[in-house]
């Protein structure tokens, strides 16, 4: 908010003179204008970062800079025809299509879930969220080895404090707190990297947890649940509505269907010198902007949302205002990454970019950490506190660790690897040192130094991937130049108060 504040402070003085009209012209581009109102609505884009610009477009330049380098890509992309090329087509109607599912969703789910005080306390009572335990664990290779470690207290693992239920696993969080003090619940499989482990608890104490603390966590929860429940049942509805011939549009025999599987042709494009030539491209890959992805869901449900999408479109929402420009901003995304994606980086060029920026690839110790990412402080500290007296890490992972993905916890970190927090923090420590809490993103990241390993200043995978990326950012700034000499581009002073 103070970014946009600042940056609004910029451009009024700047482009509209604090009173002058937002259809004045402050830029042509080629033939095109860009309006005040348009370079306003554009910096308010991008700080939502509802908008691509480009990876050789610094997100910190002057957001003119931006918007001027962005319609010259789209610009040269529709000169030399992209718009008709059959890949971008199928993109930008699977595009279009998931956002008039999604606005329609919006409308039809989304804005009438209500949750109440009175579901918030009710859940907090009957679900056991008012519960705070304190247990232990064990961790074996088969159901009976966990029951009966825990049961003898051999081999058992303890945080130091009270955990919430809001704190662990979903898969277990149910069970472990219906659980009575003094119980033992059944063994329950949980991923450990590629191997299952049985997890069996104890719960030794609890208190009470006051309602203010979990209060956001359960009407999450709640939101969730009505969520999916309610648009099981307009899907429900819409199948009977169509499969009865009530509708106005035909029933299921007629209702569009979009392709759901990646396409192999397509086309590429040369920039090494700023001229266009248009070659076979190797695969269709789906923009990475997508929200809701119709061409990764199973077919009862792509079905259903055939059914959304008709029903949508009956609604007349694909033709207001609000969604309509929406769907332009879309075009322009689709078009722009379609665009840069040509631009590709040989191996050569990768290696030379290597031999050409030695600077740009200092050895470096690359640090190998087994991370726990919870969102509470004092668990955080908790964990620390279990992991120093001699709890394994890996163990604490799939039953507290938050947004840690198919890693498994372990994390190789380099000087590129952000946050950059981390990796300063864990090279100054030993091996098998723990670290942490560190703060980023609102998360709390507890870690133990597991491998230290001198890499980088000589050619290897690493250096491979990170020369293709500098290499593509240093071409895709040349064919930006480039197109600034192909296209006129002017910038309009704006004239006095």
């Amino acid at each position: 908010m103070i970014k946009l504040k600042r940056l609004i402070a910029f451009l009024c003085p700047l482009f509209f003179s604090c009173g002058q009209p937002e259809t004045e012209v402050i830029a042509l581009v080629g033939d095109e204008k860009i309006t005040a109102a348009e370079l306003r609505n554009f910096a308010e884009w991008g700080e939502k970062r509802t908008i691509r610009v480009g990876p050789a477009i610094s997100a910190t330049s002057d957001p003119l800079q931006q918007l001027i380098a962005r319609r010259l890509l789209l610009l040269e992309a529709r000169n030399v025809g992209m718009v008709a090329d059959s890949v971008f087509v199928r993109r930008l109607e699977r595009r279009r299509r998931d956002a008039v599912i999604e606005s329609y969703l919006e409308r039809q789910v989304e804005a009438k879930i209500v949750v109440t005080a009175e579901d918030i306390l009710q859940e907090y009572y009957d679900a056991n969220w008012n519960r705070g335990l304190k247990f232990i664990y064990s961790a074996r290779a088969t159901k009976a080895a966990a029951i009966e470690d825990l049961a003898a207290e051999k081999s058992i693992l303890s945080l130091p404090g009270y955990v919430l239920k809001g704190q662990v696993n979903e898969q277990v969080a149910d069970e472990l707190f219906a659980l009575p003090v003094g119980s033992i619940s059944p063994a329950l499989p949980l991923p450990i990297k590629a191997d299952t482990v049985f997890v069996a608890f104890k719960v030794l104490a609890e208190k009470r947890v006051p309602l203010i603390a979990v209060r956001q966590l359960i009407e999450r929860r709640l939101r969730s649940r009505i969520r999916a429940k309610m648009e099981r049942a307009l899907g429900i509805s819409l199948r009977d509505k169509y499969a009865s011939g009530t509708a106005e549009n035909p029933p299921w025999d007629h209702i569009p269907s979009f392709p759901r599987k990646r396409e192999s042709s397509g086309r590429s494009l040369n920039t090494r010198d700023g001229t266009q030539s248009f070659q076979t491209a190797s695969q269709d890959n789906p923009s990475s902007l997508h929200k809701f992805d119709s061409s990764s869901v199973e077919p009862d449900t792509a079905r259903i949302s055939d059914l959304y999408f008709t029903a949508a479109r009956q609604s007349g929402i694909d033709e207001e205002p609000e969604l309509q420009a929406k769907l332009r901003t879309i075009a322009e995304d689709v078009l722009l990454s379609y665009y840069l994606e040509q631009i590709d980086i040989s191996p050569a060029e990768a290696r030379s970019y290597f031999a050409r920026h030695p600077d740009q690839f200092p050895a470096y110790e690359a640090i190998t950490i087994t991370e726990i990412v919870v969102h509470n402080r004092k668990l955080a500290q908790d964990l620390r506190l279990a992991i120093a007296q001699g709890v394994d890490p890996e163990l604490l992972v799939p039953i507290f660790s938050e947004g840690v993905g198919a890693s498994g916890g372990r994390v190789k970190l380099s000087p590129y690897t952000m946050p950059s927090m981390r990796y300063e923090r864990a090279k100054g420590m030993e091996i098998n040192a723990v670290g942490g809490p560190v703060e980023w993103a609102g998360k709390f990241s507890v870690f133990v130094v597991e491998d230290k390993v001198r890499e980088g200043g000589q050619w290897d995978r690493a250096s491979q991937q990170r020369a293709e990326r500098l290499a593509r950012e240093e071409k895709e700034r040349l064919h930006l130049d480039a197109l600034r000499q192909k296209f006129s581009v002017r910038v309009l002073a704006p004239d006095g108060p």
